[in-house]
Formats: structure tokens, C-alpha cells, sequence
């Protein structure tokens, strides 16, 4: 249990550490994200204020305890916000090759997302298995 719980949690924050800053730099309206995702990509500007908010608020989700469809809902999100920039590059001609990083965030994103559900598999076998130690010992009158 403690294993999983250091290993989703190292992967969790060097995920949100690597999502975290361009997230901030599009919520500040730096002038190379801004130039970045409206020129090079194509979008709109009141995009890179929109993207910035929606990637912090999935950071947040999957790092603070919320209800776990709320996670699932974020982990989503993020999944796709990574698929849509791999997308983006690839369209205005971008070479694959050069989506690498997306690609290592993408597997930060899936190993976080895989230990999340180990880690709460295994809290919920320990539960069943303090509930159940707690029945025998009330039928054994102890």
C-alpha cells in the first residue's frame, strides 16, 4: 500500500509540475503563450485564458481529495487537452517527432491515473478487511 501511494504520488506531482506551468503562463497572457497558441496554432485569443483556467482547475482536481468522478472527469479532461495539442501540432505541420513531450506527459498522465485506481483498490481491501476482522471479533463476543 505505501509503495503505490509514494509511486501515484511522484507521478502525480511531476505531472502537475509539468502541466502547471504552461497552464500559469496562459492564465497571465505571456506574451509568448499567447503568440504560441494564436499564432502558430490558429486559436482565438480568449482561447489561452480559457485553456490556462481549465488545465489548473484539472490539477487541482486530481491533486486535492473531491469526489472520484470529479477525478475521473479531470483525468479525462487533461487526457484530452493533451490529445487536442498533439492534434493542433500535427496539423499546422508540425513533425510528430516533434510531440514528443506531450507524449511523456501523456504517460505521466496514464501511470497517475492507473495508480489512482491501485491505490484506491487497495484502501478499499484494507477497509473490507478492518470491517471484516471487526465482525469476527463482535461474534466471538471480544
Amino acid at each position: 500500500m505505501r509503495k503505490i501511494r509514494i509511486v501515484y504520488w511522484t507521478i502525480t506531482i511531476l505531472f502537475s509540475l509539468a502541466m502547471i506551468f504552461p497552464a500559469i503562463s496562459a492564465v497571465l497572457g505571456e506574451e509568448e503563450t499567447v503568440k504560441f497558441i494564436t499564432v502558430h496554432f490558429g486559436y482565438p485569443a480568449y482561447f489561452v485564458f480559457y485553456s490556462g483556467i481549465v488545465k489548473l482547475l484539472g490539477i487541482a482536481a486530481i491533486l486535492i481529495p473531491v469526489h472520484p468522478r470529479v477525478k475521473e472527469w479531470a483525468y479525462a479532461g487533461l487526457a484530452f487537452d493533451l490529445i487536442s495539442v498533439i492534434y493542433s501540432s500535427i496539423a499546422v505541420g508540425d513533425s510528430v517527432i516533434g510531440s514528443w513531450p506531450m507524449l511523456i506527459y501523456f504517460l505521466l498522465l496514464a501511470g497517475s491515473y492507473v495508480y489512482y485506481h491501485k491505490m484506491n483498490a487497495s484502501v478499499s481491501t484494507a477497509a473490507a478487511d478492518t470491517k471484516n476482522s471487526k465482525q469476527a471479533l463482535s461474534r466471538a463476543g471480544i
